[in-house]
């Protein structure tokens, strides 16, 4: 007998609407919705602006971190470009096995180790945001890491503008912001000196977005994850391949960028259109339209 061949059942695929966060409200989430109350003619921009959560969401936008990769990051995690003085080079740890280098307090030596072993030697037993509960923990997913021998990601800027601006204001929240605590190496950090966690940043970021008139919702973009969202349209935009992007974005896996580069609906309406000057239509169409 013959084998009994199986139709294929139907199948039905909806097109997802990528839930980047809006362009048009970029510039008003920064200088508006970051903007301290009642600080509207101060020109010194640390006694303006949160500066602490301008630096975060310009990680997340225009280096395209997830929102709890930020939070992991060290006060000297962040050097100044040689080939580009003016701009910043971030470097993202892995929280729990990343290096650190330091000089023995008791002997001058320069040693190196991980980051738990620091915390726990040298910063009063505290442990790595990964391993925290409640408001002071941040997760790590893994990432594609592009300085193996410090088991670190660096930040890909996806404007060199951005960078810029991250140097500036990074500079100005270590010199005038940030608390000056001992045993507490991380960079951002809670109005009680504590380590800031995902949750903070996200509620932080929530109240920005509430203040330019928008509602915080996945759907529309206007969650931190939306930040991630709009980088890799931006990857999209600019021509970068899979491989490429892989990198930007730190996945371990090529295929994980899909989900953030997926186009959208207008992308494939404006798309289409351009294409209006294919004719195939048969004569008699113009007689029908007159």
């Amino acid at each position: 007998m013959g084998r009994q061949q199986r139709l294929p059942g139907r199948r039905t695929v909806a097109l997802a609407e990528v839930p980047a966060f809006p362009l048009e409200h970029i510039d008003t989430l920064f200088w508006k919705g970051f903007a301290l109350a009642g600080r509207d003619r101060e020109t010194r921009p640390w006694l303006k602006y949160h500066l602490r959560d301008i630096l975060i969401t310009l990680l997340c936008l225009y280096g395209g971190c997830r929102e709890s990769e930020p939070m992991h990051l060290w006060v000297d995690d962040v050097f100044v470009d040689p080939d580009n003085p003016e701009s910043a080079i971030v470097l993202i740890h892995e929280p729990e096995m990343g290096t650190v280098n330091y000089t023995d307090p008791l002997t001058g030596t320069k040693r190196k180790t991980t980051r738990r072993d620091f915390l726990q030697r040298h910063c009063g037993g505290r442990r790595p945001l990964t391993e925290e509960t409640g408001r002071r923990h941040a997760g790590w997913k893994g990432a594609l890491l592009t300085h193996r021998d410090r088991k670190a990601f660096r930040v890909f800027w996806i404007d060199r503008a951005a960078g810029r601006l991250f140097l500036t204001l990074w500079q100005m929240y270590i010199r005038h912001v940030r608390p000056l605590t001992l045993q507490i190496p991380w960079a951002f950090l809670t109005k009680e000196s504590q380590p800031l966690g995902a949750e903070g940043f996200s509620d932080a970021f929530n109240a920005a977005v509430r203040r330019i008139g928008l509602r915080p919702a996945k759907w529309a973009g206007t969650t931190t994850h939306g930040l991630r969202h709009r980088y890799g349209q931006w990857l999209n935009e600019l021509g970068i391949s899979d491989k490429e992007g892989q990198v930007a974005m730190h996945h371990l896996n090529v295929k994980s960028q899909d989900v953030y580069r997926q186009i959208g609906l207008e992308q494939v309406v404006m798309a289409v259109g351009a294409a209006n000057n294919i004719t195939t239509l048969p004569p008699f169409f113009e007689d029908i339209r007159q």
